[in-house]
């Protein structure tokens, strides 16, 4: 009988470099004290469990993740997952993907079939690395969502401010145009008008426009405050 070459493994068709297995640790972990990320799942350790200083190599040169992580550990499977957000302000990422029976994890309130788990990180470099290998792992399923801004949310008080401006400069500089045209009087309103002029009225309310609506520009052109992606589905079924 002919002997036949067994098929490629997963591994041999992947990108150079992808299987290879990645650690992560306190200090540059905070929320856990160990992280580590194979071509298929991610392992995550409790804080305040102790870790070896040459764990590191071990899980690299292929330890047993499950007996060096234990049964308080959580496992994410990568297939799994199907929502990653990265908060650019907190360095720290969101996994989203269906639960586990018996996996102690936080999971949106009033959505108990889905998970989650958040790792926060003590600086931004490491929040991006494995966001970015994580990334690379999930490959072209996952998407990232455009990012959109809601304009209206952000700039809805700033522009309410600049209407109110608006108005109240322009009352006051006609109740004051219209005080100085029926000329002296020392009794009622007319009386307090008189002692503006509505052209400073004009140029301060003018003023205050202009440094409200460099507030607006400066909301408008921030950097996103995070990145998300997203599984794809099929949305084309007849």
């Amino acid at each position: 009988m002919a002997i036949v070459a067994p098929p490629p493994s997963m591994a041999d068709t992947t990108l150079p470099g992808l299987t290879r297995r990645r650690v992560w640790s306190a200090p540059a972990v905070l929320s856990h004290s160990l992280l580590a990320l194979t071509f298929q799942k991610l392992y995550l350790a409790p804080a305040g469990q102790p870790v070896r200083p040459d764990i590191a190599k071990t899980i690299e040169n292929g330890g047993d993740l499950e007996s060096i992580f234990g049964p308080f550990g959580t496992v994410v499977e990568l297939a799994s997952i199907n929502r990653v957000r990265f908060d650019l302000l907190k360095n720290s990422l969101t996994l989203e993907y269906p639960q586990n029976r018996g996996q102690e994890v936080s999971r949106p309130r009033g959505d108990s079939a889905r998970a989650q788990v958040v790792i926060e990180f003590a600086n931004h470099e490491a929040a991006d690395e494995v966001y970015t290998k994580i990334w690379r792992r999930l490959g072209e399923r996952m998407a990232l969502k455009p990012y959109r801004r809601d304009f209206w949310e952000m700039g809805r008080t700033p522009v309410a401010l600049m209407i109110g401006v608006l108005l109240a400069t322009t009352l006051l500089a006609v109740a004051a145009n219209s005080a100085a045209d029926e000329g002296q009087s020392e009794t009622g309103i007319l009386a307090g008008l008189q002692s503006f002029d509505w052209r400073w009225v004009c140029g301060l309310g003018g003023g205050v426009l202009a440094l409200l609506q460099v507030w607006v520009y400066r909301l408008f052109i921030q950097p996103p405050t995070y990145l998300e992606l997203v599984a794809q589905f099929s949305t084309d079924r007849r």
